[in-house]
């Protein structure tokens, strides 16, 4: 039961944390900048990662990498980095794409 309580104190934690970045983006005019910056924290906190040798397990990504690369002896890092490296790609292509295809609508 830990484990699933433990996902909810981060989920709330990166909506408490998305809730604050509408806050202080607001008064950014570029709508892809103000997006990506509204889109890319939650996700990076969010995405899981497996914890190495437990393998039934999933953790947020940067925990797994700070955990792995900084307190573990011989601990692995690459796969939360690749993991991270990849959710971050994938979010500012969609969000470059998502605004590209909304300038495309708005100006026909």
């Amino acid at each position: 039961m830990a484990y699933i309580e433990a996902w909810i104190v981060v989920v709330v934690a990166a909506g408490l944390g998305t809730l604050g970045l509408v806050f202080l983006t607001r008064e950014i005019q570029t709508d892809w900048l103000r997006l990506l910056l509204r889109v890319l924290p939650p996700v990076l906190l969010l995405v899981p990662a497996p914890i190495p040798q437990m393998s039934d397990n999933f953790a947020p990504a940067f925990v797994v990498l700070v955990f792995e690369g900084l307190f573990q002896r011989e601990g692995s890092p690459a796969g939360s980095l690749i993991i991270l490296a990849t959710a971050a790609v994938l979010v500012v292509l969609l969000v470059l794409l998502l605004s590209r295809r909304s300038k495309i609508s708005n100006s026909s």
